[in-house]
């Protein structure tokens, strides 16, 4: 996917970190971190999606917020 994103026109000026995103340091702080299209439930353990959520919740400044995006399980 970030070859196919760099081949885009303008991908130049869009910052892009290829890392495992339970450690990464992202720089920040943000107002907002979106954890986005259900990718902590891709993260095989719970102790590495508590991990995920921690280091979310590291990048943000007072009073930002993390955001989850996930959908309704079916039943």
């Amino acid at each position: 996917m970030l070859v196919r994103l760099r081949a885009r026109p303008g991908a130049e000026v869009i910052d892009v970190i290829e890392a495992d995103f339970t450690t990464v340091d992202a720089g920040g702080p943000f107002d907002v971190v979106l954890i986005a299209f259900s990718t902590l439930f891709l993260v095989p353990s719970q102790a590495g999606q508590l991990d995920c959520l921690a280091n979310a919740r590291a990048h943000l400044r007072p009073g930002g917020m993390v955001v989850v995006e996930a959908f309704p399980p079916r039943s």
